[in-house]
């Protein structure tokens, strides 16, 4: 299935194909091609995002930091799910906003 965009660009969007994870790198599956400008926005909401979502576990990265360079190695590094689930939403939130903002 082939369709035209408005910017007159063909879409071919048949998720059977075989080169569909290709295409979906590429963004021939969106329907309308997205600005830089509306790209740039995502990028820099999803980073900070990303960096706020980290700022509860600093602590704890910093204390596994230190350890590790003073050459104390563990077999595994304890670390809490609030600690994942945090920068996991803080991500997708600020993804959102920034898709909610750019169009």
């Amino acid at each position: 299935m082939t369709t035209t965009t408005s910017h007159g660009l063909l879409c071919q969007s048949d998720p059977t194909s075989v080169d569909w994870p290709l295409r979906l790198v590429v963004g021939g599956l969106q329907d309308e091609p997205s600005s830089p400008q509306q790209m740039l926005v995502l990028y820099s909401f999803a980073w900070t995002g990303l960096a706020i979502g980290f700022l509860p576990s600093r602590k704890l990265i910093l204390k596994y930091g230190e350890e590790w360079r003073r050459g104390v190695r563990r077999e595994s590094y304890e670390y809490p799910r609030r600690y994942v689930v945090a920068p996991v939403v803080t991500f997708i939130v600020m993804c959102f906003v920034a898709s909610a903002l750019s169009t």
